[in-house]
């Protein structure tokens, strides 16, 4: 899995790949006061997090974003083509294009096959592949976009967090969230603490898993929880 190991974030249900509207955020069961958002997620974990934020002492994020396409329209061709066109979609559900593309495309170090098979497991069938074909035509480029709203009222409720300690671990060899969106993120959130992984790609905790429990361990050990953030 992508989620550290000392993250809980419970979810129930099978995704469709809709973001989370307003009356999702049950699906995310958040057991403990961090919150630790896996790759590709982020907007997720933050609108929940954007609703209760009393239940939010401490991030961290890794890959993700949580705001609108600083690039605008562009994507990276394989995401173009699989959110756009007829043919992806068919390589999506019938292939399982996305989610086994993503194994070795996301990953700088060779995944084993047994995780490989873990990560594609769920998208087992056309029928529930159509959680992975919907999550990429999701993504929001223009106001008509369906899920443009949601993503901009997560983006405005970002500075719900502004004095929330925040972890920003970021693999610099992704594809698709790159330098651009860190910096995104730092322009937000200029307190942030970065950790940069030179080698990693957008499964940042594949590639580096082990630098990352270490990191994640001192940063909460550095922001205990009852205490005030620093301002």
């Amino acid at each position: 899995s992508s989620t550290p190991s000392n993250a809980t974030v419970k979810t129930s249900g099978r995704s469709t790949g809709t973001p989370a509207a307003p009356g999702r955020c049950h699906w995310f069961k958040v057991t403990f006061k961090p919150v630790a958002a896996p790759v590709s997620y982020g907007t997720i974990a933050m609108a929940c997090a954007s609703r209760r934020p009393e239940r939010v002492a401490r991030l961290v994020l890794a890959n993700t974003a949580a705001f609108l396409n600083p690039k605008g329209m562009l994507l990276p061709w394989q995401l173009k083509l699989a959110r756009d066109s007829r043919l992806g979609a068919l390589l999506v559900r019938g292939f399982n294009a996305f989610a086994l593309g993503a194994t070795y495309l996301c990953c700088k170090k060779p995944m084993p096959g047994e995780l490989r098979a873990a990560y594609t497991a769920p998208y087992d069938s056309w029928a529930n592949r159509i959680a992975t074909l919907r999550f990429v035509q999701d993504i929001p480029l223009v106001p008509s976009d369906r899920s443009y709203a949601i993503i901009q009222s997560v983006q405005d409720g970002l500075g719900r967090f502004a004095k929330t300690p925040l972890l920003l671990l970021w693999g610099e060899k992704d594809f698709v969230f790159d330098g651009r969106f860190l910096e995104e993120w730092r322009r937000r959130f200029p307190q942030a603490e970065v950790r940069r992984f030179p080698n990693a790609g957008h499964y940042v905790f594949e590639d580096a898993g082990p630098e990352i429990s270490v990191f994640v361990r001192q940063f909460l050990e550095a922001h205990p929880l009852g205490v005030p953030a620093r301002t």
